[in-house]
């Protein structure tokens, strides 16, 4: 199968493509897009990202569409509908549906609906939808739904829903809480994991 694909609008004002896969370095005033996956760098002046896009490929799963491994940069709002490997940079919002390897950035806020491995910083909001591995800040208010190996949260209130007893929970804010347990100022929990995994890598040396 040819992978086909297909440019709507302007190119350097106003670009969106279509097709199973494209890659490079695309740059627009206005808005840069692909709907389908996307290997390479979108800059947009106010919008950039992906989408799933049409399903022409009925062999392959649809809901795998609309990654991108590369970098995503815009001046207003960012959105990648799949997983991202690599950065998400907005000067407003930065919504990622998918998980993160990597960083993202948002002036206001920052979404991950899935995990993150990696960095993630909103500069009113940060979200992280499933589990958090390494470090988030928001300036209001930071959230994850769970924490991985080692989660680091700084902002006036931090929340994990809920606890996972083998990670490392961090955070610094008026109000933090990590599972059931709720401490002003520092909140630290599963410091005794760091020190066995420490432990362990001493002894395998």
């Amino acid at each position: 199968m040819t992978n086909e694909i297909k440019q709507l609008g302007m190119p350097f004002f106003l670009s969106l493509t279509k097709g199973e896969k494209a890659e490079g370095l695309r740059i627009s005033l206005i808005m840069e897009a692909h709907s389908g996956d996307y290997n390479g760098v979108l800059i947009g002046g106010l919008f950039s990202g992906t989408d799933k896009g049409d399903k022409v490929d009925k062999e392959k799963n649809f809901s795998e569409r609309g990654n991108l491994k590369g970098v995503n940069i815009n001046g207003m709002f960012g959105y990648i509908e799949g997983n991202l490997e690599g950065l998400n940079c907005s000067g407003c919002i930065s919504y990622n549906k998918g998980s993160i390897k990597g960083i993202q950035l948002g002036g206001l806020v920052s979404h991950v609906g899935g995990d993150l491995n990696g960095f993630s910083a909103g500069g009113a909001i940060s979200y992280i939808g499933k589990k958090l591995n390494g470090f988030s800040y928001g300036t209001i208010c930071n959230h994850a739904g769970k924490n991985g190996k080692i989660a680091i949260q700084f902002g006036f209130i931090n929340n994990i829903t809920e606890y996972n007893e083998n990670g490392t929970v961090i955070q610094v804010g008026f109000y933090n809480k990590a599972g059931n347990q709720s401490i002003p100022i520092i909140n630290f929990r599963g410091l005794k994991n760091l020190k066995r995994k420490s432990l362990e890598k001493t002894i395998e040396e």
